[in-house]
């Protein structure tokens, strides 16, 4: 099986696969594996001429007696592995680290048989010894016992050494199950009530097609899994949005008091003594009544006021922006439930077809460096920003997550999130959108509350941080500032949950 020299074309390929849900050995024609996807295994060993091969009674283990040693495969789920071994089964070798080592597997008293149709006899022979065959003979695999089942309950033995002998000697047909989409391989004479693919009595042929067949349906299953976790996990962030934006409009709106204490304070500021924590005063707008003020003592009266009138606009702001957001949350809700049906209810074959239209290639969420704590908008459904949610998130942002080529931004004077837009383009990028960027980096900062805030932005190339700066302080080269207001801007989605 093996030809005189490795590179040989006479050579034969055994090619295994130890995938925990769909183990398999295949025979190929030889080709030569590229460089860069190439490992070897037992390399001072190999390579050896094969002399014979024999396949274990009742266990899924295979040997290939070599020259001077031998090798195992062994099929067992999430255990398939490959051992090499010398003649004194003293030097063993594997190729992956699992729960199961060769020692023990050869402790288990197997025996190792030729595999050609005396097999059946083998397998007759251990089916009259047994009390519950079907039970204890689980290593023939579902597709044998189901068609011994179909078969009735009488004479199982030799039902059992006809489906054996059947799977050495028909002609293999390879099935797709019309509800699932899965692929199996079956031979010619048992009970089918699956679609079939193709036929044919070369064994090679066949289980090429269903490895092929099967990696697609796999690629085809993960793409829908991944999708629709994407999916799920962006519908439980909206509702859960949903209901904390209904609370903050179910609660007070105290833009109206604190706009009225503002107004007190301004029109009684000579009666406020200098460093006092609080100050009652006379509420002119509901008379015979008086009202108690707090007061930040460290602040001067003029400074109160302006704290006051802030909180007003924020208050106010909150809840206009709570309105907003909550219409456009409703809406997205109702767009992933539509979505989330859609894919659930599509045939593999439809799901396919829908890919292939639509281009869909989902996303697998990564971790930022250091599991850095960044959130994720979308502009417009075009741009995407990263903001910092903390110190050492903003450092890692900046430094490790950015590109020369994108833009950075940051409020100006205040401290508050590193945002980062996404950019590859050689002009600069429209004047819309960097106001909208600037938006959100003075919505996260200390200066959320002003009217307008100062935003600064330059190219992630003309920021730096110098040794001894603390988490979160850099340095710009050189910098140009946009006034703006401190809000979510109009078409910006943020696209994951904050941690």
């Amino acid at each position: 099986m093996i030809g005189e020299e490795l590179n040989s074309a006479d050579n034969t390929v055994l090619e295994f696969c130890a995938v925990a849900h769909s183990p398999y050995l295949l025979q190929r024609k030889y080709f030569k594996p590229a460089g860069r996807n190439l490992i070897y295994f037992f390399r001072n060993e190999l390579p050896q001429r094969i002399i014979d091969i024999k396949i274990a009674l009742a266990e899924r283990v295979i040997m290939l007696m070599l020259e001077s040693g031998f090798v195992f495969i062994t099929l067992r789920g999430k255990d398939s592995n490959i051992f090499f071994s010398d003649r004194d089964l003293s030097a063993i070798q594997f190729v992956r680290k699992t729960g199961l080592d060769l020692n023990r597997i050869i402790s288990e008293n197997i025996d190792f048989i030729e595999p050609d149709t005396e097999v059946v006899e083998d397998i007759r022979k251990m089916a009259e010894n047994s009390t519950d065959p079907l039970r204890e003979m689980r290593f023939l695999g579902k597709e044998v016992l189901r068609e011994v089942k179909t078969k009735g309950d009488e004479q199982i033995p030799e039902l059992i050494a006809t489906a054996v002998h059947a799977v050495l000697i028909d002609k293999l047909l390879l099935l797709i199950d019309a509800s699932s989409g899965s692929y199996s391989v079956s031979p010619e004479s048992f009970f089918i009530d699956q679609e079939v693919i193709l036929g044919h009595t070369d064994v090679t042929k066949v289980l090429q097609e269903f490895i092929v067949h099967s990696r697609k349906q796999s690629t085809s299953s993960n793409t829908r899994k991944l999708l629709m976790t994407g999916i799920k996990r962006e519908l439980d962030y909206q509702l859960q949005k949903e209901e904390k934006l209904v609370a903050i409009l179910g609660s007070e709106d105290r833009s109206s008091y604190y706009d009225k204490v503002a107004n007190l304070l301004m029109i009684s500021r000579d009666e406020v003594p200098k460093g006092a924590d609080s100050v009652e005063l006379s509420d002119l707008f509901e008379e015979e009544k008086r009202i108690t003020i707090r007061l930040k003592e460290e602040l001067t009266i003029h400074q109160n006021i302006e704290r006051y009138f802030r909180k007003a606009r924020g208050e106010k702001m909150k809840f206009e922006n709570a309105k907003t957001s909550l219409s456009e949350t409703r809406q997205k809700i109702v767009d992933l439930k539509a979505k989330l049906n859609l894919f659930e209810s599509m045939e593999p074959e439809q799901f396919k077809d829908y890919s292939k239209r639509n281009n869909v290639i989902p996303k697998e969420e990564k971790a930022y460096p250091n599991n850095a704590r960044i959130r994720k908008f979308v502009i417009d459904e075009k741009w995407e920003v990263l903001v910092g949610k903390d110190s050492e998130s903003n450092d890692v942002l900046t430094l490790k997550v950015a590109k020369q080529s994108d833009y950075w931004f940051h409020a100006r004077g205040s401290s508050g999130s590193h945002a980062v837009l996404r950019y590859t383009g050689k002009d600069k990028p429209p004047k819309e959108i960097i106001k909208k960027v600037a938006q959100l980096a003075a919505f996260y900062s200390r200066a959320k509350n002003s009217k307008l805030v100062p935003v600064a932005y330059t190219q992630k190339k003309y920021v730096g941080k110098r040794k001894g700066m603390n988490p979160g302080q850099v340095f710009m080269l050189r910098e140009e500032v946009v006034m703006v207001p401190p809000e979510i801007p109009v078409g910006c989605s943020q696209e994951n949950e904050d941690q």
